[in-house]
């Protein structure tokens, strides 16, 4: 069981990493992994998003065509999950066996293929069997890419570089808005519109499939774009074979153990909530509100996603910065339910502008805390397979916002209507902005659990070990320093 020990002073832990004495090489190895990197694993994730999500653009045609009813549609979206939740762990251990780059590789290639199926759907049940394989497909992509990170960027780098990589989400937004405005305005002979957006969205992901393999690093002896010392310093700075190490499963009694890990849990699943029902219903919404087509709808929500961007940006660098996440988080959450509250102010009175600022302000906060989440649960572990299997466990267990998300709106529409025959969904604003206080009052939690001390997990056979989530202002309080030695990245 897990024991916790007297508090300790808070200490700040904000400013430069640590220094390395070689700091011209750092930042040029560092500047090698962002510009080489980065982006690949970017567009991953964007197209991820895109393949995951674009039902929510063409909602109406697509739900005409097959003759979806609001409550069907809410079942095709969120019907994803049931597999992506359950397949998350498996393929992560596939992932902390063969390393990122093999089962990315696969992994894009698989979703491009299964979503460009899509287009071919002419019922309910091919389109529920369409997006059931392409949870599976999918499931891996952010794991991987957490442990990715985890493996080349020490804690203190990696909350900016999972910012930029959740700038997909903005992208998305904006590349997915623009392409179903683009499509859904036109005319194309023999084939309707939204069956083309999935071909679009989809096929790209099968050629980026075949860049992931041929560009993204794996093991540190093949890599051949790195100089000899920029190989030796990123292996005393990071465990890079850790990907190619072999799963301790004895460790997932610890991490079940521990109650940080279900309050990482709960919040992840709060904020999924959130950015899951935003992704699918946004465009209605906004068609709702403003009284838009819904391919112009598309498009006036094209600035929620760069204003969203900006504030992503913008939380990462002083997340990063200040190295308070809690803060962070819980001024996200804030945002979000404030922003949730705006949208059924302005639904009930009839302010539509009202509702969309309220709509900018809800998905800036919620999108930002997908990775303050992320980086706060991993910033007190240093063993790459604890981190991997930590990840895993929230990413599976909070993922089930992306069942009930679009299921409150779905079942709110399908049950209540306005004067004018339009689906109600001031009850489902209302139960989001519940969802984003929910998120701030675990933020708050986490926050005595995650700085006010320090959590012992103790093995069956009585070895203590204080590599907890969370924990790295608590650590740094101990002196110990954010740049583990050679000697104990060894022991990884």
């Amino acid at each position: 069981m897990a024991t916790v020990s007297p508090t300790l002073p808070p200490v700040d832990v904000g400013g430069d990493p640590p220094p390395t004495g070689r700091p011209e090489l750092e930042a040029s190895l560092l500047h090698t992994l962002d510009t080489r990197c980065i982006p690949l694993i970017t567009a991953c994730y964007l197209l991820a998003l895109l393949d995951r999500a674009n039902l929510g653009a063409v909602k109406e045609p697509l739900s005409d065509d097959l003759g979806l009813s609001e409550s069907e549609f809410s079942l095709a979206s969120a019907i994803f999950f049931a597999t992506y939740i359950p397949a998350m762990i498996p393929v992560n251990l596939l992932t902390r066996r063969h390393g990122s780059r093999p089962v990315l590789t696969i992994l894009v290639i698989l979703f491009g293929l299964i979503s460009a199926l899509t287009a071919g759907t002419s019922e309910l049940g091919e389109l529920v069997a369409v997006r059931l394989v392409l949870g599976v497909t999918e499931a891996g992509v952010f794991p991987a890419i957490v442990y990715f990170l985890s493996c080349w960027y020490r804690p203190e780098e990696r909350g900016r570089r999972l910012g930029y990589f959740m700038w997909a989400n903005v992208i998305a937004g904006v590349i997915g808005g623009l392409l179903a405005f683009g499509l859904l305005s036109s005319s194309i002979p023999g084939i309707a519109s939204w069956r083309v957006l999935f071909l679009v969205e989809g096929l790209p992901a099968v050629a980026l499939g075949v860049l992931v393999w041929r560009l993204l690093p794996g093991k540190l002896e093949e890599i051949t774009w790195l100089t000899p010392e920029e190989r030796e310093l990123a292996a005393s700075r990071v465990n890079i074979d850790a990907h190619q190490g072999q799963f301790d499963i004895k460790a997932l009694p610890k991490v079940l153990r521990d109650p940080n890990t279900w309050l990482f849990c709960l919040q992840f699943f709060f904020t999924t909530n959130m950015t899951y029902q935003l992704s699918f219903y946004t465009p209605t919404l906004v068609q709702k509100q403003l009284g838009y087509s819904l391919a112009v709808a598309n498009l006036v929500a094209v600035p929620i996603s760069l204003v969203s961007g900006i504030a992503l940006y913008l939380i990462t660098q002083h997340s990063d910065k200040s190295r308070q996440r809690h803060l962070s988080s819980m001024a996200c959450a804030l945002a979000a339910a404030f922003g949730f509250t705006m949208v059924l102010v302005g639904d009930t009175f009839d302010q539509p502008w009202v509702a969309y600022v309220g709509l900018m302000i809800a998905t800036s906060g919620a999108i930002a805390n997908v990775p303050l989440t992320t980086v706060w649960l991993t910033d007190g572990l240093t063993d790459s397979g604890e981190i991997a299997l930590y990840s895993a466990v929230m990413i599976s267990v909070g993922n089930l916002g992306g069942i009930s998300g679009p299921q409150i709106y779905g079942a709110v529409g399908s049950s209540r209507t306005k004067a004018d025959g339009s689906p109600d969904y001031r009850i489902a604003h209302a139960v989001m902005a519940c969802i984003g206080a929910g998120a701030f009052c675990t933020a708050a939690i986490l926050t005595y659990t995650t700085t006010c001390t320090v959590t012992t997990a103790t093995y069956d056979d009585g070895r203590e070990d204080k590599n907890t989530p969370g924990h790295a202002n608590t650590r740094a309080s101990e002196s110990t320093p954010l740049l583990q030695t050679d000697e104990s990245l060894s022991s990884v």
